[in-house]
C-alpha cells in the first residue's frame, strides 16, 4: 500500500479535489487435495523427528501444500488529466501441490 500511497500522492493536489475510489477483488485457487501412502509410519515418524514436530501422539501421516499470491494494481486516469479516477487492485491466491499422506501401514 506504500507505492499505492506515492502513486496517488504524485498527482497535483489542486487538479484532484478527494482520493479516488478503491475496488478491490480477491481470488482463490485451491487445488483437490491428493491423498497418498508413500511412505510407511516408520518413514512418516522418522520426518516429524528430524523436523522437530511436536510428539502428542501418533504420527500417522501428514499434510503439505504449496501456498503464493499476485498483486495486481491498475490506475484508472480520467480524461485529459492526470488525476486518478479510479483503483483497481487484484488479489489471487493459490493453494497447489496438496497432499495428504497416510502411513502405508494404515491403507
Amino acid at each position: 500500500m506504500l507505492i499505492l500511497s506515492a502513486v496517488l500522492a504524485a498527482a497535483p493536489v489542486a487538479a484532484c479535489s478527494i482520493p479516488p475510489p478503491v475496488d478491490v477483488a480477491v481470488l482463490l485457487d485451491d487445488e483437490p487435495v491428493q491423498t497418498r501412502t508413500d511412505f510407511n509410519l516408520a518413514q512418516i515418524e522418522a520426518m516429524r523427528q528430524q523436523t522437530g514436530g511436536v510428539d502428542r501422539h501418533p504420527t500417522l501421516g501428514f499434510y503439505g501444500h504449496r501456498f503464493g499470491y499476485t498483486v495486481q494494481i491498475d490506475l484508472e486516469h480520467a480524461a485529459g488529466s492526470a488525476c486518478v479516477k479510479s483503483v483497481q487492485i487484484g488479489v489471487k491466491m493459490a493453494l497447489t501441490q496438496r497432499v495428504m499422506e497416510i502411513g502405508k501401514d494404515l491403507a
